[in-house]
């Protein structure tokens, strides 16, 4: 649900007239979340083709090849696995890393 309310308002944002502000060439940092793969990484290589400078993250840093061929800069996504706990208190089954 949060991915999509991200996907909603990068979608105005570009409609609400991106693109002028991109054209008045205005330098602005960008950072784009879940940036190492789909749109995430289409959008960093967009903005890095502007001009932009980009902050990505990627919840592998390590791994993220592509991202980090655009110019991008690459940070850790800050990603906290909720630990689910059985009914009597003791880790359930299948939530441990």
């Amino acid at each position: 649900m949060l991915k999509n309310i991200f996907l909603s308002a990068l979608l105005l944002f570009t409609a609400a007239g991106y693109s002028s502000v991109a054209s008045a060439e205005v330098s602005m940092t960008v950072l784009v979340t879940g940036a190492n793969r789909g749109i995430g990484l289409e959008l960093v290589r967009q903005m890095r083709a502007r001009g932009h400078q980009v902050i990505g993250t990627a919840r592998k840093p390590e791994q993220a090849m592509e991202l980090k061929e655009t110019g991008a800069r690459v940070v850790a996504a800050g990603c906290h696995r909720q630990q689910q706990y059985s009914r009597d208190g003791g880790t359930a089954k299948g939530a441990e890393d």
